[in-house]
């Protein structure tokens, strides 16, 4: 059911926390992405816009434990610091490398994920990164623009996510749930820059997909 796939993590790592408690923290986590009161479904039951907040409200679901005496969160220079090194090593590393898949272009956009509120406290987990892959794909424009301000207020909210890394097609996504973006083709780095960039690069590949251009360096097939 939806429940037992949302609460999975808790299930399986918090075997303390109660069947009701978790069954609390389950149906919070589906307010949150507006599938309140489908607890009881079937992934089969769903649409496809609907699985893929179902599998949002799965990332983020935490215990809602207390850190414990005298552990405080970082502070929020301290996340985006840990957030921008991860960024540059684990994803531009593996990126900027030699492989050619072929693949059409893939724009990869990251966004630190702390905020002020942190040092007043929050979740007892383990610091996180979260990673999207084509979270809005197909979903209307509207269900869009709910699912990036999701990943933006989740973010905000949840102390334990250093930052989310998301891989996406869709130029709404990079606009709106974005703060740095890494412009993939052919399986390489062609530009880096901030998501306010993105617009006004004058880099042909860039805004050639900004403006969604059939002239430009990318072809179709």
């Amino acid at each position: 059911t939806v429940e037992q796939n949302v609460g999975f993590t808790l299930y399986e790592h918090h075997p303390h926390m109660s069947k009701e408690r978790v069954r609390a923290r389950v149906t919070e986590s589906l307010r949150r992405v507006g599938l309140s009161g489908i607890e009881e479904r079937y992934p089969s039951e769903l649409s496809g816009g609907m699985r893929k907040r179902v599998a949002l409200a799965r990332a983020i679901i935490t215990s809602g434990d207390a850190p414990p005496p005298g552990q405080s969160p970082k502070s929020f220079a301290e996340l985006r610091d840990s957030a921008k090194k991860w960024v540059d090593e684990k994803v531009l590393r593996s990126l900027d490398g030699d492989d050619d898949d072929g693949d059409a272009t893939t724009v990869a956009a990251a966004a630190a994920a702390a905020d002020a509120q942190a040092s007043n406290g929050g979740d007892e987990m383990d610091e996180e990164i979260i990673l999207y892959d084509e979270p809005t794909a197909g979903l209307d424009p509207v269900s869009s623009t709910l699912v990036e301000n999701l990943m933006r207020d989740i973010s905000n909210e949840c102390t334990h996510i250093l930052a989310y890394v998301v891989v996406t097609h869709q130029a709404s996504t990079i606009r709106n749930a974005a703060d740095r973006v890494i412009f993939l083709h052919e399986g390489r780095v062609v530009w880096e820059g901030r998501s306010e960039e993105f617009d006004t690069s004058d880099v042909p590949i860039v805004r050639q997909f900004s403006r969604g251009s059939l002239d430009g360096p990318i072809k179709s097939a």
